[in-house]
């Protein structure tokens, strides 16, 4: 949650109070547990308005509403107990075809989602213990995302072309069955 407490008191906000952005033109959509939290967060903000909750949803709804989205955000973590950390969201995100924004908790800068979007030019990956070397991009990235979407309608989104390709399943399953086979052979 502190990841979104930090997006959402920092770039967000600030975008809001300077009035770069019209709080009344943003919906932030949520699906699944933690709606309180959420709340909580966006409450101190002035921002639970722009809250909207589904709760537990069937995985068609969930993915109506990931298409229905222009940006797609995945929390994660990074710390010296858990490094490399990929939720299945970020495969999610990369089907959905949106601009993902990565936030990433924890003590241990150059996430493995940071360094993916590096790659692969998904979106955005803020991490919170980078937040002095990050906010300046961050704003300036939601704030890019919100005049393309009221310029044009839409967000203009080209990320690497090799992203869907790398992490389709037919690759995933390749990688996996190459190092399978690299295993065996190293018990011989």
């Amino acid at each position: 949650m502190c990841c979104v407490f930090y997006l959402v008191r920092t770039s967000l906000n600030e975008l809001i109070k300077k009035n770069k952005i019209d709080k009344n033109r943003l919906k932030i959509v949520h699906a699944g547990p933690h709606a309180e939290l959420f709340k909580k967060v966006l409450n101190k903000y002035d921002l639970e308005d722009i809250f909207d909750d589904h709760g537990y949803v069937s995985r068609e709804e969930a993915l109506k509403l990931q298409l229905d989205s222009d940006l797609f955000l995945l929390l994660s973590w990074n710390t010296k107990a858990e490094q490399g950390v990929l939720t299945g969201k970020f495969y999610e995100g990369i089907r959905a075809n949106k601009p993902i924004l990565s936030s990433v908790f924890g003590d241990v800068p150059y996430s493995e989602l940071y360094r993916l979007n590096e790659k692969y030019n998904y979106g955005f990956c803020y991490e919170c213990c980078r937040h002095n070397d990050q906010f300046e991009r961050l704003y300036d990235y939601l704030l890019d995302l919100y005049t393309q979407k009221q310029k044009n309608g839409f967000i203009d989104y080209k990320p690497s072309h090799s992203l869907a390709l790398d992490f389709c399943y037919e690759n995933i399953t390749k990688k996996l069955e190459n190092l399978c086979y690299k295993l065996l052979e190293q018990k011989k």
